[in-house]
Formats: structure tokens, C-alpha cells, sequence
């Protein structure tokens, strides 16, 4: 989310501060064997694990508001009150927008969303993905998702169609904000959860976000279905895993996956995903490798009454763990209590009382090493193998909500996240970094967000961007800019800048570091007519278009 398993973002509300306490022994109920028909069910339990993991964590970032955190090589934090790029030891605050011109459809009012995120996924930065949607009341359910993937400095779209496909734009009748997006997208699909597969790879899921029979707009068909996508570097590669998928409105088919809400992969290249069968019921389904068969389970319902609350069209979706093939949980709400359902290599087992009482909202940890859970309440479990959780307390009694684990390099590194603090598992060198403003979303009508100037160079800065001027939402994916591409024939000391479209229609250039982005900036006011150059502290979300810098 290198990441060993990547549960997705949790939210909830207040939590009251208990003393952690080795929870009694617990009764249990036995879940439903694995399907015969899919997995043969040969797999023998494997002798419990007793992993360990810390008990202490610590404060690295806050704010006044949610922090989310994607966790990898350091890790990218962020919220409505801003975002930050922690590098080893080192913190760098972004003043804009890290995700570009959209917004955490968490932070907007329904009433004025347009262009919203829908997951930051994978694992920072070698293999971060974002997940995208554009909204439009014209679409309905079947508004188009995009993919993008940070490109050492940026976002870029990614490619997960061919470039010569018909364009959403065309099909749909309506807008998108610029050409390039029409490669990043499979129509009214969205991506939901990535998980990494061997570093740069990862898998995708992509979820439909019409019902089984809506028909808005090219809405769910026999070619739009959930899947699962392998991607190197934003291309999708050709393998993938092949989902026991119900075709839309097929009956008699219990057992067949429907929709996909949830991956988690293991070091050794393992994939399960977590999603629900065309009659409702909550399934995973588990391959050893992306070409192997898979082995499908019906999660079973709680011994007294209800089963697992899951509904991906409108954001309820539980957590997934895996431990091991043979260690697997599932975490959520059973009508807004606790559910937790263990996989021990030949069953699934609901737990009849879980020492948690409000529902799980997310889990995560490193491979055969201790287990996280969170409360929607913002409390945090662990699990050190077989069914017993124990509190864990957590510093200045914050309330987590988001768990998520780093396996690099023979280290573990566990994040947490949520209610106004980003915890780590490993000490700062350096007081903890307060994120107060930001860019919390705001309506279309509102004034543009203001540009943050960067006067000189900043240890501070994450990001450096020079724009020059707007560019129409209309112009071709395939437009070179042939009189800058004349101006800057020659200037080979200008060829360290990345130049592109941002997605909010501005020209301009990454630069790596203040110099270059002064020079290129004195160079522009020259020698580009209409160029209004400025050097602002800011990330941002860019399709690149490529500069021969040579005489």
C-alpha cells in the first residue's frame, strides 16, 4: 500500500481509552467449508504462528482534521488540512493538493462533487496508484473512473486501455477534462484497491459502479465487470487473475463473484480479494500466483443471526488480512457490531463474541507478523495468532482508523491513521510536523484555491512546478506545443525539467530543484510569448508531453 497487505482507509467517530487487557478465551462458531467445486479443499491447518509486533507507537504528523496515509519507501500523508511527503526522517509539507485538481470525495459535500478521489493505493512512491472518478449528473451510476500512477514527481494516467479506443468522450456525449484521461479509464468502472505484487507490479481491482442491469450510459454489461488488473509502472501487463465472475443477471449461480471491494497479496506473490456472489452473500476468493486457479469461500453468517454488511455501491466494504494462506481474517459490521471471520487452512470460523464491540474498519500487518485491526470508534486490536484480540492504547488517546503494514528490506514499519494524528511504529528523529491549512475542497463556484509562491529555495517544499499558461480542455492528447518545442531546442540546461499538461489545464515543468526552476522561469518571461511564469511549492497531477532539448 515491500507492502505485504494493504487494507484500505477506515472512518468512524470518538473512542473511549481502555487499559490494554489479554482478552478471555473465545467461543466460536464453524463457518462453511471452501466450495468443492472451485477449491478441491485439500489444504491441511497449519501449526498457529505467535508472531509479535510493537506495542508502542508514535506521533509523526497532525492536523485538526482525518489524515489518511499510504505508506512504502516513507510515505505520502494527507488530509483536508493538507498533506505531507515523509522521506527517511525527513518531512516535506505540500501546500496544494497532492492528488491534483481532484478531492477526497470524503471532504466534499454530495451536493457539490465533481471530481472526487475514490482510493490512494499501492505503496509509496515506486508503485502509488490513485484511484479517480469524475461526477456528472448526467451519467448517474455510470460515471467513468480513471487510474493514475506517480511518476517519480507526478501523477500521470495511466494506461489500461488501448490509445486508439473509442473516447469516453465521444461515447458518453459529455466531457471529461482532457483526452488523456481516455487511456486512464474503462468507462463506468472505478478502481477500488491496489495491492503491490512484487515491486513496481501490482494488482488493481476495478469494480463496475452500476448494479448488475442498470444500463446509465454503457453502465455494468458482459465486458464491464469486476476484475483484477496487473499493472508495471501504469501499463497493465497481460497476465492477470482470473475472477469466478457471474455474467449480469445470471441466476442459479450462487457462488460466482459479482462485485470486488478488497485485495491483499503476500511477499511470495499470493492474491486474495474480498467481494460478494450475485445473490449477496459475502465470498474471498485466493490464487497462489496471477496464473494459477482459484479457490472461492462463502463467508459464513454469525451463529445468531446476520451476516456480513456489504454493499461496494454505496462505499460498505469490509477488511481483509492474510497472515499466511492458512491465517486469513475478515473484519466489519454485522448492523453496526463487530464481525470477524478467521480462515485457518480448511475453514472459515465466525468468532461468536469478539472482544471489540463497535464494527472493524480496517486491518493490516506484516507477513507472519503480528495482526492489526481498527474500530470505527478509532480503537486498535492486534492478534498474535489463533482467535484471541487484545487492546492496544495508543498515544494522547487517539482515535485511529486506518491501519497499514511495510515489509522492506527485513524491516517492519506499521502506520496508523486517523482522527487528527498519522502514528508510526518507529521513533522521529524530529518533533512531530502540524498540517493546519490546506486544500480542503471547495465548490466550483468558490474562488480558485491561491497559488503558494516559492520565493527561494525550501528544505520544506515537496514539489516545485513553473506553470506558464492555460491550455484548452479540448486540445489533442497528441498536440506537441511546436513553438515551445522551437524555444527550447538548444537549451540543454533546461533538460532535468519535466514539462506537460497539468489536469487542471496549465502548461509548465517539475523542476528538481529551485536553480532550475528559476532559470527555466527567467527563460520562459524571455523567450515564450503570453508566458506568465511562476515558481510555486506545489505536486501536481501532469500528462507529460516530451521536449528534444538537443541543437
Amino acid at each position: 500500500m515491500p507492502v505485504a497487505l494493504a487494507a484500505y482507509l477506515g472512518c468512524g467517530g470518538g473512542a473511549k481509552d481502555r487499559t490494554p487487557a489479554v482478552s478471555p478465551p473465545l467461543a466460536v462458531s464453524p463457518g462453511s467449508a471452501p466450495v468443492a467445486s472451485v477449491t478441491g479443499s485439500t489444504d491441511v491447518p497449519a501449526t498457529p504462528v505467535r508472531p509479535s509486533g510493537p506495542d508502542q507507537f508514535h506521533v509523526w504528523l497532525r492536523s485538526d482534521d482525518e489524515l489518511y496515509v499510504l505508506p512504502g519507501e516513507g510515505a505520502l500523508v494527507y488530509g483536508p488540512n493538507g498533506a505531507a511527503i515523509v522521506t527517511d526522517d525527513a518531512i516535506k509539507v505540500v501546500s496544494r493538493s497532492p492528488l491534483g485538481a481532484y478531492f477526497h470525495k470524503a471532504w466534499m459535500p454530495l451536493s457539490i462533487m465533481r471530481l472526487q478521489v475514490d482510493a490512494v493505493m499501492g505503496s509509496w512512491p515506486d508503485a502509488a496508484y490513485v484511484g479517480k472518478s469524475l461526477m456528472n449528473a448526467d451519467c448517474r451510476c455510470g460515471c467513468p473512473g480513471f487510474l493514475d500512477y506517480w511518476s517519480k514527481s507526478h501523477w500521470e494516467p495511466a494506461s489500461v486501455r488501448p490509445a486508439d479506443a473509442t473516447s469516453w468522450r465521444d461515447k458518453m456525449g459529455w466531457g471529461i477534462p482532457h483526452n488523456a484521461l481516455n487511456r486512464a479509464s474503462l468507462g463506468s468502472t472505478h478502481f477500488v484497491a491496489a495491492a503491490p505484487l512484487g515491486l513496481p507490479r501490482v494488482v488493481v481491482a476495478a469494480q463496475p459502479t452500476c448494479p448488475s442491469g442498470a444500463a446509465e450510459n454503457g453502465g455494468r454489461s458482459d465486458t464491464n465487470r469486476a476484475q483484477l488488473l496487473v499493472l508495471r509502472e501504469g501499463v497493465v501487463e497481460a497476465d492477470r487473475p482470473k475472477m469466478t465472475l457471474a455474467r449480469p443477471g445470471e441466476k442459479g449461480s450462487p457462488t460466482k463473484m459479482a462485485s470486488i471491494g478488497r485485495v491483499v497479496t503476500s511477499e511470495s506473490g499470493e492474491i486474495v480479494v474480498l467481494g460478494a456472489q450475485e445473490g449477496g452473500l459475502v465470498a474471498v476468493e485466493y490464487w497462489s500466483s496471477v496464473t494459477a486457479t482459484s479457490k472461492l469461500w462463502t463467508l459464513p453468517k454469525h451463529p445468531k443471526g446476520g451476516g456480513l454488511n456489504y454493499d461496494v455501491f454505496i462505499g460498505i466494504v469490509p477488511s481483509l488480512a492474510m497472515r499466511t494462506k492458512a491465517d486469513m481474517w475478515v473484519g466489519g459490521s454485522r448492523e453496526g457490531r463487530a464481525y470477524l471471520a478467521h480462515y485457518d487452512g480448511a475453514r472459515w470460523t465466525v468468532l461468536d463474541a469478539p472482544p471489540m464491540t463497535a464494527a472493524v474498519g480496517s486491518m493490516g500487518g506484516p507477513p507472519q507478523g503480528r495482526l492489526y485491526l481498527t474500530t470505527v470508534t478509532g480503537e486498535l486490536w492486534a492478534n498474535d495468532g489463533g482467535l484471541a484480540w487484545t487492546q492496544v492504547k495508543v498515544p494522547e488517546d487517539a482515535k485511529v482508523f486506518q491501519v497499514r503494514a511495510v515489509a522492506r528490506n527485513d524491516t517492519r514499519d506499521i502506520w496508523l491513521a486517523g482522527g487528527r494524528v498519522v502514528l508510526r511504529s518507529r521513533a522521529p528523529k524530529a518533533p512531530a510536523v502540524t498540517l493546519t491549512q490546506g486544500p480542503r475542497a471547495h465548490a466550483s463556484t468558490d474562488p480558485p484555491r491561491p497559488e503558494q509562491a516559492l520565493p527561494g529555495p525550501s528544505d520544506t517544499c515537496a514539489g516545485i512546478f513553473v506553470p506558464l499558461f492555460a491550455v484548452s480542455e479540448n486540445a489533442s492528447d497528441s498536440y506537441a506545443f511546436p513553438l515551445m518545442q522551437s524555444a527550447l531546442r538548444g537549451h540543454g540546461e533546461l533538460a532535468k525539467l519535466e514539462l506537460g499538461v497539468t489536469d487542471d489545464g496549465r502548461f509548465g515543468a517539475i523542476a528538481p530543484d529551485y536553480a532550475l526552476a528559476k532559470a527555466f522561469a527567467t527563460f520562459a518571461k524571455a523567450k515564450v510569448k503570453g508566458a506568465s511564469p511562476r515558481i510555486l511549492c506545489e505536486t501536481v497531477s501532469m500528462r507529460p508531453v516530451p521536449f528534444t532539448f538537443d541543437p
